[in-house]
């Protein structure tokens, strides 16, 4: 079986350590940092994700991904997060060229979208309407790009796209995975 996915990616970090006092110039915790891991976040996790299941995995992503990162300090024996730092949040580049993908070599397409700027709702539209089976996790408002009572994309032109209601539950996508698996 193999799946795309499509969607804007950066670096996760994860910065571990412990706090034992508190700052004397203000109410904050110290943080002792003691190591740190990271790895490809947002449409880089899920692709990772569906790696895990057995699947191929392709990745369509903003080449820059690696310089936008996202930072979490987190307490090494609590699990406890303190704040993340965001850094060139805002640099993520539009994607092109998704008109020359072959869409048929998939058995499914995952469209991550957290709305920052990679993904505009008419390139939502054109990828669903080139595949059966595309899965839809946006962070953008659902009714500004999709008509519920018709069942299209608003920006998709007169074709229908080929997606249930039921499919826009990101969460359905492992049932989906291991029934489209079972049936290869």
């Amino acid at each position: 079986m193999r799946v795309l996915v499509i969607g804007e990616s950066c670096k996760d970090e994860f910065v571990y350590g412990n706090c034992t006092r508190l700052c004397p110039e203000a109410p904050a915790p110290v943080f002792n940092p003691m190591f740190k891991t990271d790895n490809g976040g947002m449409a880089k996790n899920v692709q990772k994700n569906v790696l895990s299941l057995g699947a191929e995995c392709d990745i369509f992503t903003n080449v820059n991904w690696e310089d936008i990162t996202k930072t979490r300090y987190i307490d090494h024996n609590f699990n406890h997060m303190f704040i993340r730092i965001d850094a060139n949040d805002g640099r993520f580049s539009q994607a092109g060229g998704l008109e020359e993908i072959d869409y048929s070599q998939y058995c499914v397409v995952i469209i991550s979208d957290y709305n920052k700027g990679f993904l505009s709702p008419s390139q939502i539209g054109y990828i669903a309407t080139r595949h059966d089976n595309v899965f839809l996790d946006t962070k953008k408002i659902l009714d500004e790009i999709y008509d519920r009572g018709t069942g299209a994309f608003k920006t998709a032109g007169p074709s229908r796209p080929n997606m249930t209601k039921e499919q826009w539950s990101f969460g359905r996508i492992y049932a989906f995975i291991m029934k489209a698996y079972d049936a290869v």
